[in-house]
């Protein structure tokens, strides 16, 4: 079992999709007026991972982020994702 290798301190290190990113993303999803789907096959990744960084579920990867955001034509450098 993994979870029995890890302790407490390293979760917490552990980076997920904040709240304030993942409503960011729904946002200029529904502004482009596409379906998680149609963002997902533009950002080359499957369906499953643009809802769990709309959900703020998923682990945090700076590619994958920067892909969507991209295509939403949004920054990272905006405050509010921070």
């Amino acid at each position: 079992d993994w979870s029995s290798d890890v302790c407490s301190s390293d979760l917490k290190k552990i980076k997920v999709y904040s709240k304030e990113l993942g409503d960011a993303i729904v946002r200029g999803r529904c502004a482009l007026k596409i379906s998680q789907s149609e963002l997902a096959k533009r950002c080359n990744v499957v369906p499953g991972v643009i809802q769990e960084m709309e959900s703020h579920k998923g682990l945090y990867n700076a590619e994958i982020t920067n892909k969507v955001l991209k295509v939403l034509k949004l920054s990272f450098t905006d405050r509010r994702f921070n």
